[in-house]
């Protein structure tokens, strides 16, 4: 018997919006994807597991959910984290897409 029989065993496609950071990154900087901001907390450097030299990026958000301040690190490839550790998977589903805003410090 197949092991899948009886199941359902469907390709699931979905979308996953990420960001790459370029240029100088600034510890202060506020960046707003999808009207949520993000603020860089600390920066510091990274290697790769390919070896190659990085900066690993500490970031500040706002939980869509509850409100409370989080933190969360990225590399280069940056994923718009929009709820704080217990409330992850819960924010409400919107429109994919949306533009990129870089504000001045705070």
């Amino acid at each position: 018997m197949h092991p899948c029989r009886g199941r359902a065993w469907f390709m699931r496609v979905e979308k996953e919006t990420s960001w790459r950071v370029r240029g100088p990154v600034k510890i202060g900087d506020v960046i707003s994807i999808r009207v949520r901001k993000y603020k860089i907390v600390n920066v510091e450097p990274y290697y790769s597991k390919t070896g190659s030299r990085t900066k690993l990026i500490t970031w500040l958000g706002t939980c869509v959910v509850c409100g409370y301040q989080f933190h969360f690190q990225s590399g280069a490839k940056f994923w718009p984290t929009a709820t704080c550790p217990e409330h992850r998977g819960q924010a409400p589903r919107g429109k994919n897409g949306g533009q990129v805003e870089v504000l001045a410090d705070g």
